[in-house]
């Protein structure tokens, strides 16, 4: 057992030193072929045996054939090689592969030729095809002139992969500098032969169709009626957010998610819009209440936006007064609206309103500075057209009818008037905006037809601006200023009903709706909110009114007028609010504000404004 076990090792270690030496002296002459100083330099062995050296030549003469656009000692500098020189195979590698870089020549041959005391090297060149022009073909946005004149590929020289392909990213960045989302270069046709042409194929992303998905009752004509995207319109990323903010401003949909999706057709492409729609596009509301001043009040409004899918709207509201036990001072209200944004072609609307009220209303008395009951009855239609000039900018044409009698001051009157309105809306959506601006002025001329009808111009404006503050916050900053014109502006009997009221819920908050600082002929408002959009049915917000009115009426019952300049007439509120939306009851909002005098009060609005 010991002469075997000893036998084997023997054996085992001759194989070992065998091997290993075989495998070094391989080793040493890669090293020595590719590297030849290394071992030269770092080579401390106390071997005895030592394999046999083998040194390198120097570069003698380099020469190049074949260039006929491209100067040979550039070519030369460029290879890295130079006269002199260890030449290797990794050396004569890497200068095959710079000149290859160039971009210009077909196939390069580098050959060596080894004297006693130098290497030879010969570069043979084959250019590629001259190139006769450069065409870009399927470019209907940017010029042919001035896409060429950006080029790095030129006629007259031979074409250059290495251009190409910064062409390549040249025309595809300009495109997309433009807004083009999916313009890009989908083919080359080289020159095979000299004076042949570069061809750049574009293709500037074109839209093969348009589909839409999510829209339960929604009819799709509703939706691509809005849209100015047609197929065969190229792509942008501004037309894309301009048309679905138009789709969006339909206010039936809590989100649009728009895809591109590659068409079977080569270089063309299908939009579609994942739409979600709002759980409904009405609302219903029935409630009722109980104030101190004018006994219980019962009341039922009816919205019902996009009628069966139609874009068209129906509003209703009825209100009914009970009284205060004691006074006779029941009373009804009905109000009617219908609206068809597309009646007449596009986006030319039309408008119809009506409405009829009767009996005993709480309205103020300028003597007593109060509001009292005063027995009244009201009635008129209007009737209204929308014009677009641009998609935001519009013009409303409105005629208006109506009766009234006051019975307890034994006066009736008529108006007839024409009302022009012109808006401009450049918010980034209506419903919860966080950035843009949103104008409107309006001039309400009545004319005396008869009689009996009063004659008074009204012009308002009114101004507001969104301001964004991160992701989900905005400063949203209103101002509206008013002023009535009329013969007879000073016989308040007349109009009581003109007038502008300033205090309460819809103009200073915190201020009673019942109890108004100041009224008369002219008014300036101004709002400042800050706003955090919870979600698109939530939003919170502190907010700062100021108001003023050119009229008021002091303890003796005299009145007194202010000029609009007299800052210190003015009066400021400041507050907290809630506005969010229940779908079947539509938007309420709660605002409490507090008062000059430290008076804090909460008011609530809801429904949907006639």
């Amino acid at each position: 057992m010991v002469f075997s076990f000893n036998t084997s090792l023997f054996y085992s270690l001759i194989f070992t030193v065998l091997f290993s030496t075989i495998t070094v002296a391989e080793t040493q002459s890669f090293i020595k072929e590719y590297l030849p100083d290394l071992r030269q330099k770092t080579s401390t062995s106390t071997s005895t045996q030592t394999a046999p050296k083998k040194t390198s030549k120097p570069i003698g003469t380099i020469s190049i054939t074949g260039s006929k656009t491209f100067e040979t000692n550039k070519i030369i500098e460029i290879s890295k090689l130079k006269k002199g020189s260890t030449s290797t195979k990794l050396s004569l590698s890497r200068a095959k592969r710079n000149i290859t870089n160039l971009g210009i020549f077909k196939k390069v041959t580098l050959n060596t030729k080894e004297k006693k005391d130098k290497i030879d090297i010969s570069i043979t060149l084959v250019e590629n095809p001259i190139v006769s022009e450069v065409i870009i073909d399927g470019n209907t946005t940017l010029t042919q002139e001035y896409l060429t004149h950006h080029l790095k590929s030129t006629p007259n020289s031979p074409y250059n992969l290495s251009h190409i392909r910064n062409d390549i990213k040249f025309l595809e960045k300009a495109y997309e500098e433009l807004g083009f989302l999916e313009a890009k270069v989908y083919n080359i046709e080289r020159p095979k032969t000299s004076n042949s042409p570069l061809i750049f194929y574009v293709g500037e992303g074109v839209i093969d169709d348009i589909s839409i998905t999510g829209n339960i009752k929604t009819q799709d004509y509703v939706i691509l009626r809005e849209l100015d995207l047609r197929p065969g319109d190229k792509l942008t990323r501004k037309h894309l957010r301009s048309n679905i903010r138009k789709v969006f401003n339909l206010s039936y949909f809590n989100d649009i998610q728009p895809s591109i999706i590659p068409s079977e057709t080569p270089n063309k492409y299908l939009l579609k819009l994942n739409i979600v729609e709002k759980e409904t596009s009405g609302a219903f509301t029935l409630g009722g209440g109980y104030a101190p001043n004018s006994g219980f009040n019962f009341f039922s409004d009816l919205y019902w936006d996009n009628i069966m899918g139609s874009g068209q709207l129906i509003m209703l509201k009825g209100n009914f007064g009970l009284g205060v036990g004691g006074f006779d001072n029941s009373n009804s209200t009905y109000q009617f609206k219908y609206h068809n944004p597309w009646a007449f072609g596009e986006r030319r609307s039309f408008t119809f309103k009506t409405w009829t009220t009767s009996g005993s209303f709480s309205a103020f008395d300028f003597g007593s500075q109060d509001f009292s009951f005063q027995s009244q009855k009201r009635r008129g239609v209007e009737v209204g057209i929308g014009i677009p000039h641009t998609y935001d900018i519009r013009s409303h044409h409105n005629i208006k009818y109506e009766s009234v009698s006051l019975d307890t001051t034994n006066l009736s009157y008529n108006i007839y008037s024409y009302k022009f309105n012109l808006s401009i809306d450049k918010r980034d959506q209506n419903q919860n905006p966080r950035e843009g601006y949103y104008h409107n002025i309006s001039i309400e001329q009545a004319f005396k037809f008869r009689m009996k009808a009063i004659d008074f111009t009204q012009a308002d404006l009114t101004l507001r601006k969104f301001f964004p503050i991160g992701k989900k916050q905005t400063l949203a900053l209103k101002s509206s200023f008013g002023y009535i014109r009329s013969p007879e502006i000073n016989n308040e009997d007349l109009f009581v009903a003109q007038y502008y009221y300033v205090g309460g819920s819809r103009t200073v908050r915190g201020y009673a709706d019942n109890d108004p600082f100041a009224y008369g002929n002219s008014q300036v408002l101004s709002t400042l909110e800050y706003r955090y959009i919870i979600s698109p049915t939530i939003t919170v917000y502190s907010f700062v009114d100021i108001g003023f009115a050119n009229q008021e009426t002091l303890d003796d019952n005299s009145i007194v007028k202010h000029d609009i300049t007299d800052f210190k007439e003015y009066k400021i509120s400041k507050g907290v609010g809630l506005k969010f939306v229940v779908a079947p009851l539509g938007p309420i909002k709660l605002d409490f504000g507090i008062t000059e005098t430290g008076i804090g009060r909460l008011q609530v609005n809801l429904g949907y404004s006639f």
